[in-house]
């Protein structure tokens, strides 16, 4: 009776086994992928077909991602760090070419990855949600919006200096210098230079008369503009041995008391920025300046200029795409 029923068991199987579509092998080999590089593997199929892709990666080790091409459309599969891919069964919705991209990411080592790529017919029918169409559309909307703009203006305060030696420290006076009123605007913002020596003078106007290309295009020549409007950060200056015998400093203009500077003073930098805080407060500038050399007169040069902040409006252009995809029901052919 066992006998019989064993019989009848395996015969069953070999039918059932004889019924199924046979699946044909594409691709059943291991591969080498070297770093940051991919493998590609174009193959025709029909719709109603299965793909049967099974990938294992060697010592367990990841592949960066497979990604499948699908035919005439923007859709793609994918796949992303694998390391084993097992029987993974895709139904083909679409005839056409497909190709199978197996991307190495790694930056330095090479993979090997053992890859089986079948296919297998079916008769099975059932209704599904297909890609008909691609909807693109644009829409531009124009935003208003302020910016700051800087306006330089074109008068340029000029002060040379000759500062004698200070044989008696304590008995000379500094030497200070109170520009005139800088704007009548609270938006304001200045920038100064202090030249030591004739040889900083001469580096200055060597720039001014050889400007760089871009402060052309911005249409200024004067190195102190240039700074101010932010198209250099560097301006020449004098001798450091010079630079460290005097001492230089702001003070309040409204002061009526200015204290005397000394040489453990420490000196501002030979060029910077008066900020809008400063500048929009006191509306004009004092700088106080003090040799220290006993025995060497020094000449000083001093540039101040200033700059306006206005607020002005642009017009933004901004493009807005919207992309809808549109699937329809439809009974197509796959493989089980």
């Amino acid at each position: 009776m066992r006998s019989i029923l064993l019989l009848i068991g395996c015969c069953l199987l070999v039918t059932h086994l004889l019924g199924q579509p046979k699946r044909e092998e594409l691709h059943d080999d291991l591969v080498e992928i070297a770093a940051r590089k991919r493998l590609d593997l174009t193959y025709d199929f029909k719709a109603g077909e299965d793909i049967l892709l099974t990938a294992t990666e060697v010592n367990g080790k990841k592949i960066g991602k497979i990604v499948i091409d699908l035919p005439k459309s923007s859709l793609k599969l994918t796949a992303k760090k694998i390391a084993n891919l097992e029987n993974q069964r895709i139904s083909v919705a679409k005839t056409g070419t497909y190709t199978f991209h197996f991307v190495n990411k790694n930056l330095f080592a090479k993979r090997k990855v053992n890859i089986k790529i079948y296919k297998q017919p079916t008769a099975v029918y059932r209704d599904s949600m297909v890609l008909d169409d691609i909807i693109t559309s644009t829409r531009r909307d124009t935003i208003r919006k302020f910016v700051v703009d800087t306006i330089p203006i074109p008068d340029i305060t000029s002060v040379d200096v000759k500062l004698s030696p200070s044989l008696n420290y304590a008995g000379i006076s500094d030497t200070c210098i109170r520009t005139d009123l800088l704007l009548e605007d609270k938006y304001q913002y200045a920038v100064y230079w202090v030249g030591v020596g004739t040889e900083s003078i001469r580096a200055y106007e060597k720039l001014k008369a050889n400007p760089p290309p871009a402060w052309s295009i911005e249409g200024v020549n004067e190195p102190i503009m240039a700074f101010g409007q932010g198209l250099t950060s560097n301006l020449p200056t004098g001798r450091s041995s010079l630079m460290r015998n005097i001492r230089v400093r702001f003070v309040s203009p409204n002061s009526k008391k200015v204290t005397s500077l000394t040489k453990k003073d420490r000196s501002i930098p030979p060029y910077g920025v008066i900020p809008l805080s400063k500048a929009s407060k006191y509306r004009k500038i004092m700088m106080c300046i003090k040799n220290f050399n006993t025995t060497t007169g020094i000449p000083v040069y001093i540039k101040i200029a200033k700059f306006r902040l206005a607020r002005k409006y642009t017009n933004e252009i901004v493009v807005k795409e919207r992309i809808q995809e549109i699937f329809i029901e439809k009974k197509i052919e796959i493989k089980e």
